[in-house]
Order: structure tokens, then sequence, then C-alpha cells
């Protein structure tokens, strides 16, 4: 049974279009997760469904007799107390309380810790009714909806399933759009080459062919690019090499602790980070974390225990204030100054990955809001040369599109990252490990976010330096150890280790990988190859091409030469040398529009 039905929807704000054309229905029972861009009108449609706003334009009903319960998102924390939360959680208790048949949450999960959010979680798994919610919290919409909004671009399209699987079935459209959009492009780009050597190369035969294909391009309408990045489009995919590769001991502690007058804050904080390492930190609020990195980040001393940087150890280090950031310049001058060997299509191109397209470049970084700034002040500091970052609560402020353009990028860092984050979809993402602060050390914990959840209430409150496995092999707090990871050892060979294949059959000592560098040096060499042997096969199809109308026109001479109009033997023979070569130019034509194509 339908419980909310929209229909040709549309919302305009003074001369602001939110959004049109919006039509679905919902049924009874049924979990909505709705997402998109900061301004897609989310919260509108929220806002419109409870009553509280008269659409521009279309219908919406509302099943008779539905009553209806509304969480708005207007609670803000007071502070490190986490009292914001209690006020979300208590906010939350009151709506359920007035027996609600349609539940709508907007961002249900701000301020909350992580055991509230699973009790805001099962609280949704137990609500008999309809729930409709927005949210930026991917991993809270994978365990709690069955369905997908997306605004964006003035629509709304549905998708059925959690976030996960909208995410993986959005960008398999994408991929499919844009793959089908360059077809298309190169087609129509290949058919203009064509003409243009065709037509080159001046022959009677091909100016025929090129006059045809011009005539027939003419009525094709050239493809634009439909696809562009930004919040409605494809996930960017943007790579940042080291300035200079860091020794393998990255960051080490022994026994650091803070105190702030009476107040302990920690003790007995030891810290060995790898080389390569993704560490994620969480903790309550107060637990210190921000303090710590201010430690390791050398803007604050602990008041005992050492701490040191390894060797070639180059520090970038982002804040939630962007204090890197200055407000009186545009986007693309912050980059001239902070990157001047690159040039502005660079800039550009590193700008537009970070949702920054077209114009935005020249929009000035005070008129940001909060979220642009954030993502403007990771692109410099990953793009800075650092070769360890430490990130302090990097997705906070961000939208969801934002998230995965900056755990894209995160990703694909080929440093060392020591990461605060309490984004559970973050955590279950990029972490190698993830340590807890407490009062009184790290637990450590390989693995990530489930790991870390349903692990660390049986490990007390002690701090963890090693678990041995079964074969002997001792995890330490720095390492993550995991037999899974390891490749099979084959029978009579030595034992596969970590970041080495099995045996070969001639044993470990025959065996010499292929370096990356060799790799592409090989490949390179290959390609430029195979282009010299394209462009010679090319111009020797041209030579031929150019020989046959050269015949042909010697055969037609003959054929027309008034001496020869009685050797019918003659002619004859001429007739059929016509016919042959005719057919053999067709065949050198088709072979050079092929080599076009390959």
């Amino acid at each position: 049974m339908n419980v909310i039905q929209a229909n040709d929807l549309k919302m305009v704000y003074g001369a602001d279009e939110v959004f049109r054309g919006v039509s679905f229905s919902v049924q009874a029972g049924e979990r909505v997760g709705i997402v998109g861009a900061n301004g897609a009108g989310k919260s509108t449609l929220l806002k419109l469904i409870a009553g509280g706003l008269e659409p521009s334009g279309g219908s919406l009903a509302v099943g008779h007799g539905m009553r209806i319960g509304y969480l708005k998102q207007s609670l803000d924390s007071d502070g490190p107390t986490g009292s914001g939360g209690e006020r979300a959680k208590a906010a939350l208790e009151n709506v359920l309380s007035g027996l609600p048949d349609i539940l709508l949450l907007d961002e249900p999960t701000n301020h909350l810790d992580f055991e509230k959010l699973e009790w805001l979680e099962g609280r949704i798994r137990h609500f008999k009714g309809t729930i409709l919610l927005v949210s930026h919290d991917r991993y809270f919409l994978d365990r709690t909806v069955s369905r997908i909004f997306d605004m964006g671009g003035g629509g709304l399209k549905v998708y059925k399933g959690n976030y996960s699987a909208f995410r993986e079935k959005k960008d398999a459209l994408t991929d499919a759009a844009e793959r089908a959009y360059r077809k298309e492009l190169a087609e129509y780009k290949r058919q203009e080459d064509m003409i243009r050597h065709m037509k080159e190369r001046g022959t009677e035969k091909l100016a025929k062919r090129a006059a045809s294909r011009e005539k027939k391009l003419a009525h094709e309408q050239r493809p634009e690019a439909v696809l562009k990045h930004d919040s409605e489009g494809r996930r960017m995919h943007i790579r940042f090499a080291e300035s200079r590769r860091s020794g393998d001991d990255v960051l080490l502690a022994e026994n650091l602790s803070k105190s702030f007058g009476d107040r302990l804050v920690f003790d007995g904080i030891d810290i060995d980070v790898k080389r390569g390492e993704t560490v994620c930190m969480v903790g309550v609020n107060g637990a210190g974390k921000t303090t710590l990195f201010r430690i390791l980040m050398g803007k604050m001393a602990s008041d005992t225990g050492f701490f040191e940087r390894g060797a070639g150890v180059r520090l970038g280090y982002y804040d939630q204030h962007q204090e890197n950031l200055n407000e009186s310049l545009t986007l693309l001058e912050e980059m001239r100054e902070a990157f001047p060997r690159l040039d502005d299509t660079e800039h550009r191109k590193l700008l537009g990955a970070f949702l920054f397209p077209g114009d935005k470049v020249f929009q000035n970084i005070g008129t940001l809001s909060g979220g642009e700034k954030a993502r403007l002040s990771l692109l410099k500091l990953i793009r800075s040369g650092a070769n360890t970052l430490l990130l302090d609560e990097p997705t906070n402020h961000l939208d969801i599109a934002s998230m995965e353009v900056v755990e894209d990028a995160l990703k694909a860092f080929p440093g060392t990252l020591f990461i605060i984050s309490h984004d559970r979809y973050l955590l279950e993402t990029l972490p190698d490990r993830i340590v807890e602060l407490t009062p009184h050390g790290l637990r450590n914990f390989p693995g990530k976010f489930d790991y870390y959840f349903e692990k660390r209430a049986t490990q007390g409150d002690g701090l963890v330096t090693q678990v041995t496995q079964g074969d002997g092999l001792i995890c330490h707090i720095a390492t993550q150890c995991d037999k899974s990871d390891r490749p099979p050892a084959l029978p009579g060979r030595p034992p596969a280790l970590p970041g080495r294949p099995p045996a070969s059959p001639e044993g470990w000592e025959g065996y010499k990988p292929e370096t990356e560098t060799a790799r592409e040096r090989r490949l390179a060499k290959e390609t430029e190859a195979a282009k010299r042997r394209k462009e010679r096969q090319i111009s020797e199809t041209e030579n031929a091409v150019a020989e046959a109308e050269s015949k042909i026109a010697s055969l037609e001479a003959g054929l027309a030469d008034p001496a020869n109009a009685t050797n019918h033997e003659l002619l004859a023979e001429l007739h059929a040398g016509l016919t042959k070569t005719e057919a053999e130019l067709e065949a050198l034509l088709s072979q050079w529009e092929a080599l076009q194509t390959d």
C-alpha cells in the first residue's frame, strides 16, 4: 500500500528552482535513504512530506490518517561533553513516543558516538512503520535502508538496495554512459580524420569518398560531453606522488602523557607507525586525539616520554579549521601560490577532481562553505609532497560526494596515513589497523571498523601489545598480520611470505620479478613499436592506392584512345585489367580505413 505518492513535484524558492519533475511512491514499512549534494533539496523534501511547506507545482499525497513524526536537523553539540548526542537521543525518543506511522529523520546521526549509533540503528530496525531519512553517514545508510532516493541535477532518481548497492549501480550506469559517449565521440573524430586524410591524398577515388562521407557526417550531430565531474557524475580517481620516500620507521613514541592542570588527558602512550601504513585513531570526545596529533606535529610538548620521526619523514597536517587558506584569494590564485611550478591547466584539473569545476576556480575562498574549504585544504595537503599525513577528521563538514573524492585520493596516496575519524564508512574502508585512545594507552585492533567494534569489548582496559597466532607468528601493535593475506605455499617449497610471491618451479633463487619501472619501460617500447608499424602500414597502403589509381587512369585512357577502337582483343584486355584494378583499389581503400580505425 502506498503511504506517500508524489507526482511531478516542483519546488522553487524565489528565483531559485530546487527541483522539478520529481515523482515517486513509498510503500508502507519501507526504509528510504535520501542522498545528494548540499542544496539538492533533501531537507526540503522532508518538510514537504511533513506538511511544513507547500510545493510550487505537482502533487504530494500522504495516506489518510497517517501520523508523521519528524526529527529536524537542528541539534548542535555543546562541546566535548557529548551533550548534543544525549539531546539527539532524547529528541528521537520524544518523536517515537507519538507512535508515528511515518518517521522522517534529517541527519539523525549528527553528534552520536559509536554506542548511540548502535542504539539508533536498533531503534530503526524495531520501528514498525515507514521511514524516510536524510543522512551523509554511509555506514548508517547501509545498515538501515533498502531503497535510495538520489537527489541532484534538479531531479530525483530511485535505486533499490542500501547505499553501497546504490553507489555500485550508479557508478556502473555512469561508466556505461561515459563509455558510450567516448565511443560515439571517437567514431565521429575518426570519420573527420578519414575525410581529412582522403582530401590530403588528392586522388580522385579518395576525393569522391571524402565528399560522400562529409555529406553523411554533416547530417549527424557532433556528440556533446554530457558527463562532467561534479556531485552528480562519476567518482574521480587522482594520484599524487611523494616528494621523497621515508624510511621504514615513520613515527615512534614511548610513554607519552599529557595533563591540563589537574586533569589527566592520557598517559602511557606508545606509538610505532611504519611506512605505508594507514592507521586510524578513534576515541571518545575529550580523549585527547587532537592533542596527541599536536604533540606529534611538534606544536605542543608532552609531559613525559619521548617522540621521534623516522629518516626522511616529511609531515603534513590537516585540522578542521583550514588555517592554510588565504580567504582573500580565488581558488586558482591559491593554487598558483601553493604550486607555482604547475600551469593553470594542471591547477584546474586538480581543482576539478576535487569538485571545483569550470568558473568555480575564480570564486573567492572567503565565500566558500565549510565543506568546500575542507576539500581545498585537503587538496593542498595531499599535493604538497608530504610523505606522511596526519589528518584530523578529514570527512567532517563534507557531503557524500566530497567524502568519496577525498577517500579515493587517500587510497591512492603512496605514503603513510595517520587519521582521526569517527566516520564508520571510512573506518571500514581505509585503515590497516585502528587504534583507540584511552586515558592509559592505545588499544590496537588490526583490521577495520567491524572487527574493532566487535573485539574492543573483549579486550578490557589493557594495552594490547601483541597477539600470538597458531603458527607462532607474533603480530605487534605496529603490524597487521593476517594469514588469509598470504599466498599459499607450494608442496616442498619455502612458505610464501607477505609481499613475496610463491616459490617458482626453479626455486626462490631463480625468481627475478619484473620491477614496475622495467614493466613500464617494456610497455612503452612495445607501444612505440606498434605505432611505428601501423604508420608504416598506412604509408604503404596509401602508396598502393596511388599506384592503383594511376594504373586505372592509364587503363581508362587506353580504352578511350581512338587508335584502339578496332582492336577488340586489346580492349577486352584493358577492360579486364580495369575491372581487376578497381577491385584491388576497393580492397586497398577498405584496408586503409581499417588501419585508421585500429
